[in-house]
């Protein structure tokens, strides 16, 4: 607890020791709205804020809560004579915290970097680099192709979510950090932090890369990558007003020590659902798109979204083959569904790039199906 703090509330610590019940809570219990928070941004020029709607979507949360703020803006690598943190702030950077050392929350951005479990590959000089290093595992941004004098664009990105509880005598403090390797990191983890639907999926994929255990303790530091993909320029240029995109937790590091860190696939797909719920669409990067019918579609998303419930009677209550009883109706949805996986993994292996054979399996050690040789992310859409 802080000295001679405003209105400090107990930490929940009940969400800290649940199955990753902080990350669930996160606006609750993480930014806890009891504390007062400084929310830190960078701007060029003038006026010029970088992570403009990252901002805006965060603040738009942080007042939906009630949170107390403070906003902050600093020039990046500068040394400036910025208001200093009180005894009793919490802090929150937008973006990478690296360009912060400059001001006088240099000391706070410094430490929350230099304790992450990733490794950011930057160059040797007041600038940032495109890559993150987690154990043997790099990930790099991918940019696009752009004319002279055209800005950079980048169509996939990793963002960091950074936590770190600080003791300095009798003050306490958090940090945090949303820290993209590049503009699109930083925004959509906005996006799926302070979207309820999409954190819940963050929630069930951190769960499953590092399995919670009681002597996890995420109160005193916690960190997730998450992958960013939109998966075509046309829905690039219209994110702003569609918020569609494929994420994906890559690595997840916990105290005391804990790491968990994705195996590398072999192929990279991404599944757009269509606008009409009739069916979507499988990219490859640098593969031509494949249109799946509804049934083919489904069957393929709940493999990638819930891969422990795949088994023969649950996908078949799931695509609705589950009518009628008895020995003739059971056959019968088994050679329905075994009719599907075979026309799912011919579609499959229309797509260049995808291993030979079969992609979707039957695994009869674990009863159940599953999606082999290649990982897949589901594009979501933010809710109207």
């Amino acid at each position: 607890m802080v000295a001679g703090g405003r209105n400090h509330a107990a930490p929940a610590v009940g969400s800290w020791t649940q199955d990753y019940g902080w990350l669930d809570n996160f606006w609750r219990d993480v930014i806890t709205p009891g504390r007062r928070w400084v929310v830190a941004t960078l701007y060029d020029a003038d006026i010029f804020v970088r992570d403009a709607l990252a901002h805006a979507v965060v603040r738009e949360r942080l007042r939906r809560e009630g949170v107390d703020v403070r906003y902050q803006f600093v020039r990046p690598f500068e040394p400036a004579a910025t208001p200093p943190l009180e005894p009793d702030e919490q802090l929150l950077f937008i973006g990478r915290p690296k360009p912060f050392r400059g001001s006088s929350l240099g000391t706070a951005a410094h430490r929350l970097e230099s304790y992450a479990r990733g490794r950011f590959v930057d160059p040797g000089d007041v600038t940032v680099g495109h890559s993150v290093r987690y154990d043997q595992r790099l990930f790099s941004r991918h940019e696009l192709e752009s004319a002279p004098g055209q800005l950079r664009r980048s169509d996939l990105d990793y963002g960091l979510l950074l936590y770190r509880r600080e003791r300095t005598g009798e003050t306490e403090r958090r940090l945090v950090a949303l820290a993209g390797l590049s503009t699109l990191g930083t925004l959509g983890l906005a996006l799926i932090l302070t979207d309820d639907a999409r954190r819940r999926e963050l929630v069930r994929q951190a769960r499953e890369l590092l399995p919670w255990r009681a002597e996890l303790h995420p109160e005193e530091s916690a960190e997730l990558c998450v992958r960013i993909h939109v998966p075509s320029e046309e829905q690039l240029a219209n994110l702003l007003n569609a918020a569609e995109f494929a994420f994906r937790v890559e690595a997840v590091a916990l105290a005391p020590g804990a790491l968990g860190v994705q195996p590398q696939a072999e192929a990279e797909m991404v599944l757009v659902p269509d606008a009409q719920r009739q069916g979507g669409v499988l990219r490859l990067p640098g593969a031509a798109e494949v249109k799946l019918t509804r049934a083919r579609f489904e069957l393929l998303r709940m493999l990638v979204e819930e891969p422990s419930k795949a088994t023969s009677s649950e996908l078949c209550r799931r695509l609705g083959f589950a009518s009628g009883s008895g020995k003739t109706a059971l056959k019968r949805r088994s050679v329905r569904l075994a009719k599907l996986v075979h026309d799912l993994n011919a579609s499959l292996r229309a797509v260049p790039g995808l291993q030979a054979g079969r992609l979707v399996r039957f695994r009869k050690k674990q009863r159940r199906y599953a999606l082999t040789g290649a990982r897949a992310t589901v594009v979501r859409a933010a809710r109207r």
